[in-house]
């Protein structure tokens, strides 16, 4: 099934959510177009997951060298896909064991 940015944003329920607003308002909705590409080409929140794991080892390293800028910057898309993974799961209804 083909889902377009509505589904996406209909499937987010603030009611739920209990972020400020920085997540709330930037990060989720940040997410949003990410999600929409994601889910229509087939990857999966388990997928998504493993994917951050590499960028947040870089991160780490990139922050332990003093690269700080780089890798705050990384770790802020680290946590876009984190709102992704969820946001594929609500859309897609794909929950797994790992969450």
């Amino acid at each position: 099934m083909k889902y377009n940015i509505n589904h996406i944003i209909n499937s987010q329920n603030y009611k739920k959510v209990e972020s400020n607003f920085l997540v709330r308002y930037f990060f989720i909705p940040l997410a949003w177009p990410i999600t929409w590409m994601f889910v229509n080409i087939g990857i999966t929140p388990n997928q998504v997951t493993f994917f951050r794991i590499p960028i947040l080892i870089i991160v780490f390293f990139l922050i332990t060298f003093n690269y700080l800028i780089l890798g705050y910057c990384l770790f802020y898309f680290s946590f876009v896909l984190d709102c992704v993974d969820g946001q594929i799961c609500r859309v897609a209804d794909k929950a797994s064991v790992f969450g």
